[in-house]
């Protein structure tokens, strides 16, 4: 992960993450790709349909109740509506609270526009598909957290008091035509001849792991909004004039950005063949 950071609004909190596969690309490196193919899964969307607490009483047990919410993967038609197009589960501490990812931009809808015939490929390097070296996608906040998560409220003396765990929806990657499987609102580009079925590749009754289970970036802190922490000055600017942000939570720039440097402790070339 290269960056957490609420939205403005504190309605998302923006996730910024790398595909280390591209990373590794040389040419003994075969047998590294071939493990990291699942982070290109990560890319990729799922539909998934909430399975509501079941009670589980036991004779002489009346402590020993279920109410743990459980998830299944489903098609578009059966998710819910915050699940038809999402990856990760995101569980807000202390409260417990539990909402559902939203990519930044579908990533194989763009290589579908980009006209590429896959979006991540088994048998090479995927180094021309620059789109995919960056990984980002939005929790969404719940409701009665956002307003200290807008304000920042929730860090006191520089110590961040809320946290978020991201728990990935594990499934095989989607080699083959980015268009197999697009998302209710992009169905009219969707590939007809060769479909993916959900139903077949996943069946219908795979129910995920339950979270203490899964596999985890646990107790992420959520710090204060970025204009609030580097520029309060711009955020009493959007304030005053009551400008209006966006469907994601950003707000109207203040810079334009003219360039930007990269610097790294360590420079390796791929396959090392500089060295």
């Amino acid at each position: 992960i290269h960056d957490v950071f609420p939205t403005y609004d504190g309605k998302y909190i923006q996730f910024v993450a790398q595909n280390r596969r591209r990373c590794r690309t040389g040419k003994a490196e075969g047998h590294i790709m071939v493990k990291m193919e699942s982070q290109g899964a990560l890319f990729q969307h799922v539909p998934i349909k909430r399975i509501p607490p079941q009670q589980k009483k036991q004779q002489n047990n009346d402590d020993n109740e279920d109410t743990e919410m459980r998830y299944r993967l489903s098609s578009h038609d059966e998710a819910d509506d915050d699940g038809v197009s999402t990856r990760f589960i995101c569980r807000f501490k202390p409260s417990m609270e539990e909402t559902l990812s939203i990519h930044n931009v579908n990533y194989e809808f763009h290589a579908y526009r980009k006209t590429h015939k896959q979006l991540f490929c088994a048998d090479c390097k995927d180094i021309n598909s620059v789109y995919t070296s960056q990984l980002m996608f939005q929790c969404p906040v719940p409701e009665a957290l956002q307003q200290v998560v807008r304000e920042g409220t929730s860090v006191l003396n520089d110590y961040a008091t809320l946290f978020v765990d991201i728990i990935p929806i594990r499934t095989p990657i989607r080699f083959g035509s980015p268009d197999r499987f697009f998302p209710p609102m992009y169905k009219d580009h969707e590939n007809k001849k060769d479909p993916f079925n959900p139903h077949v590749e996943w069946g219908k009754d795979h129910i995920l792991p339950r979270l203490i289970d899964s596999g985890r970036w646990a107790n992420i802190p959520i710090c204060k909004p970025p204009l609030i922490e580097h520029e309060p000055s711009a955020m009493e600017k959007i304030k005053k004039e009551n400008l209006q942000l966006n469907d994601k939570g950003f707000g109207p720039k203040t810079h334009r950005l003219i360039g930007c440097v990269w610097a790294s402790s360590e420079y390796h070339t791929r396959g090392e063949r500089y060295n």
